[in-house]
């Protein structure tokens, strides 16, 4: 058998010293062209610009607004890196800053912070989302995103490549957004929006805050369900409930659910409650 292989190798290696190999065609794929930074002279054709805090201003509560024309423009001041901020991108110009709803993940890799962003008003629609009414009630953040056909908010993601390139727009890189120093007495009121306090949505440093050892959580029973039913529901407040962190997983609810840690937690919303954990 040892001489049969080695016969086949042999012969294997006479082929190859006899055949004339040709040179063997290489692709390589062009990389995607990068398109050019936008200006502001770009944007003419597009209707006048407007600020952020003039745009938030068209905003009426429970009305989500299809807006048909104009720009505004903005540099970036969110990062995902951390997680702490989903599918979302925040810019702030001189009046104020807005959350536009892009839908993609991992935008701290397109969208550099300090970046000029350019966005094209026409198609999109303004909506706010976090409004409660009530003693704790209070208005919520005024977004950009498409109309969310479901009716269940008043903006969606706006998720497709194709609306999210042709209206959110690159410009040049900018020096970083220096964060506002407050304190907690300069906080917005609950009744306070983009268009009337310029610190919503925009890049803030809170001087002077202490640790609580304490935490505040909203859980749904099931995703299945009504996210917005009292039935579906638990807030936990007012300590830490055993919970460290903020992105809390499946087996480690259940641990905690086991040892008793929230046997004094109640199912419910608001003033509607359905009995404890």
């Amino acid at each position: 058998m040892k001489k049969i292989l080695l016969a086949l190798v042999a012969t294997a290696a006479l082929f190859t010293a006899c055949e004339e190999w040709q040179p063997v065609g290489t692709f390589k794929y062009s990389e995607p062209e990068e398109l050019p930074l936008v200006t502001d002279a770009d944007m003419a054709g597009y209707g006048p610009r407007t600020t952020i805090k003039d745009l938030c201003g068209r905003y009426v509560n429970g009305t989500p607004l299809k807006l048909e024309s104009g720009w505004i423009k903005g540099q970036v001041i969110s990062n995902d890196a951390s997680g702490n901020i989903y599918r979302s991108l925040y810019i702030q110009d001189e009046t104020g800053g807005i959350e536009i709803k892009t839908g993609r993940t991992n935008s701290s890799n397109e969208y550099k912070m300090g970046q000029w962003v350019y966005v094209k008003l026409g198609g999109l629609t303004l909506g706010m989302y976090g409004f409660k009414t009530g003693t704790y009630g209070g208005q919520g953040m005024i977004q950009l995103g498409l109309t969310d056909q479901s009716g269940a908010y008043e903006t969606a993601y706006i998720d497709l490549p194709l609306i999210v390139d042709s209206h959110i727009l690159k410009g040049e890189m900018g020096t970083p957004v220096v964060p506002v120093k407050l304190t907690a007495a300069q906080l917005p009121g609950k009744n306070d929006t983009q268009a009337t306090n310029k610190y919503i949505g925009t890049l803030v440093e809170l001087e002077g805050l202490k640790y609580g050892n304490e935490i505040f959580t909203l859980i749904y029973l099931s995703y299945s369900q009504d996210t917005k039913a009292a039935t579906n529901r638990i807030f936990l407040s007012g300590k830490t409930w055993g919970i460290t962190t903020w992105g809390l997983s499946k087996e480690k609810m259940g641990k905690l659910l086991e040892a008793g840690t929230w046997d004094e937690a109640y199912v419910g919303s608001g003033n509607e409650t359905h009995g404890k954990v």
